[in-house]
């Protein structure tokens, strides 16, 4: 099942906002724009990108669990 890409709302959130805070005027909403964005660094975009990633398997009601596919059980971040 996949998940509709968007700006993660869960722990890695302030993360992911203290990165983009440098470039206020972009609009970040899915991984070709991070990937494409000119004033972040390569180690930022990968940074995104995991956030983003881990927040796509968070466990509705408990954001510090991850439920990856084929995973017996949650894990715990």
């Amino acid at each position: 099942m996949r998940k509709d890409i968007s700006f993660p709302a869960g722990a890695g959130a302030a993360t992911v906002s203290s990165l983009l805070r440098s470039c206020p005027s972009m609009d970040v909403r899915h991984p070709r724009d991070v990937l494409s964005a000119p004033g972040i660094a390569p180690q930022e975009k990968r940074a995104i990108l995991a956030s983003w990633a881990s927040d796509m398997f968070a466990v509705e009601s408990r954001p510090n669990l991850r439920l990856y596919p084929e995973a017996k059980e949650p894990v715990f971040l």
